[in-house]
């Protein structure tokens, strides 16, 4: 929503001058191209236009209550959005604050700022039980088996097994799987950590029949979803050989809402973050 709210050629020279001070900090502590990058950027966009609707205009206009008062802004929805912003979404705005008076080395206002913390709120963990996971799982290998959107059981086996992030998931290449050894390792984009599972016994011969099947499409001897098996929505901004985030995320839920239990009940729909929260659980 934010990004069709807020305009960078609305700021003002002095909040444009903080918005490049906090990109050149994200770059000094090796933000990673794109996500990252793009968040350092977004992030101070978005707090200095909210700023500037309150009439602080300047970041050397900052008082200790500038901050306080923009945060109770937030929590009411009155930003451009009529939103209220959770706690969690404060506090990232915050960090983009912190990182452009870091870069015009404000210290005092960076102090008043640091200090403050957002409220503690329970968030509670939500993951799908194992009957359900079997449920989509019968789903899935049954969309393989019958080559029937294949990519879409594929996606759901990869998740189960090692749950890589979305933008893990939509990049990833057959390279990271190693059959022989039942094995799956990659790097995630994120934070570079290296991550390894087992792939389950039962999951190898639906995995190596979508070999089969994707490999015959453009770019599928290297990536599990290359982007010759996505629909084509035209309006690609970019050029990629494998498909998008979004991609992942519709044909997920794809699966979690075409799965029911053994005694007729749906599967929850729920998050697809919440693939993660499950392998956790």
């Amino acid at each position: 929503m934010a990004k069709k709210l807020y305009f960078e050629k609305e700021l003002t020279d002095e909040w444009r001058g903080g918005l490049e001070a906090s990109i050149r900090v994200g770059r000094l502590r090796n933000h990673r191209e794109g996500t990252t990058q793009r968040n350092d950027r977004d992030l101070a966009l978005w707090v200095a236009l909210d700023f500037q609707d309150m009439g602080v205009m300047e970041p050397q206009s900052l008082q200790e209550e500038s901050w306080l008062l923009l945060v109770e802004r937030y929590r009411n929805g009155e930003t451009r959005s009529e939103r209220r912003i959770t706690e969690k979404s404060i506090k990232k705005r915050r960090e983009g604050l912190i990182q452009v008076l870091e870069g015009l080395r404000m210290h005092e206002q960076l102090e008043h700022v640091r200090i403050w913390q957002p409220k503690r709120q329970e968030t509670p963990i939500r993951y799908w039980s194992d009957e359900e996971v079997e449920a989509m799982g019968r789903v899935a290998m049954s969309r393989i088996e019958e080559n029937d959107r294949p990519e879409r059981g594929a996606a759901h086996l990869l998740m189960v097994t090692i749950a890589p992030r979305r933008s893990d998931a939509a990049r990833f290449r057959w390279e990271w799987i190693d059959f022989d050894r039942r094995l799956i390792t990659f790097s995630a984009g994120k934070n570079r950590k290296i991550c390894t599972a087992m792939i389950q016994e039962r999951h190898v011969t639906p995995l190596l029949r979508y070999w089969e099947i994707v490999s015959e499409s453009p770019g599928g001897d290297v990536y599990l979803f290359p982007s010759s098996r996505a629909q084509s929505s035209g309006t690609a901004k970019t050029h990629r050989g494998h498909v998008s985030d979004k991609t992942i995320v519709s044909w997920l839920k794809e699966i979690s809402r075409s799965s029911s239990l053994r005694d007729g009940r749906q599967v929850r729909d729920l998050n697809v973050h919440c693939y993660r929260h499950t392998l956790a659980m």
